[in-house]
């Protein structure tokens, strides 16, 4: 039996969607991809190294030095030429509040929560954008994505809901009232 013979549109179809496939295998893999697994220290020490061997006047190598330290060439590059400043983690976005307000933050949080009014997720949102608001602070929203990082960078914080009050405690409320 002789085999099915194609036609070039087939073909070109097979082709189209055979690159598809291969485009979406290159993005899938980028997606769980770890950024910054250098550590500062390291790049410290890289960028101290290439200091040193241009004060004694050779021209180093940055990808041996790279190499030597454990650090990503193009980072070390970027570092060296002066477009991204010290030898400090950079990805991502700037806070737009400060450490400072942060921890404020987070200390109302926890002193209301344990004078019995335990806040929910829309309570700190609002009181976030009321600080911002009253300090001053343009474009910022305490959005969905800043609260979740607010409570990675406050692990001590938790949520939870505000409990009914239990029988005991009501019949204790009507004491207090003669």
């Amino acid at each position: 039996m002789a085999p099915i013979q194609r036609g070039e549109g087939q073909r070109e179809r097979e082709k189209r969607s055979d690159r598809a496939i291969q485009k979406r295998k290159r993005q899938q893999s980028r997606k769980g991809r770890k950024l910054n697994q250098w550590s500062e220290e390291r790049m410290a020490g890289a960028i101290e190294e290439y200091e040193q061997e241009v004060t004694e006047g050779h021209k180093p190598k940055l990808r041996f030095l790279a190499r030597a330290w454990n650090i990503p060439k193009s980072t070390l590059q970027r570092r060296v030429k002066g477009l991204v400043s010290g030898y400090r983690h950079a990805s991502g976005k700037s806070p737009l509040l400060s450490a400072q307000a942060e921890s404020e933050l987070a200390s109302l949080v926890k002193m209301l929560a344990e004078r019995g009014f335990p806040l929910e997720c829309s309570d700190i949102r609002r009181i976030a954008f009321q600080y911002g608001k009253i300090n001053g602070i343009p474009g910022f929203s305490a959005g969905h994505y800043w609260f979740e990082g607010f409570m990675k960078r406050n692990p001590n914080l938790s949520l939870r809901k505000p409990e009914s009050p239990t029988p005991s405690s009501q019949q204790t409320d009507r004491c207090f009232e003669a």
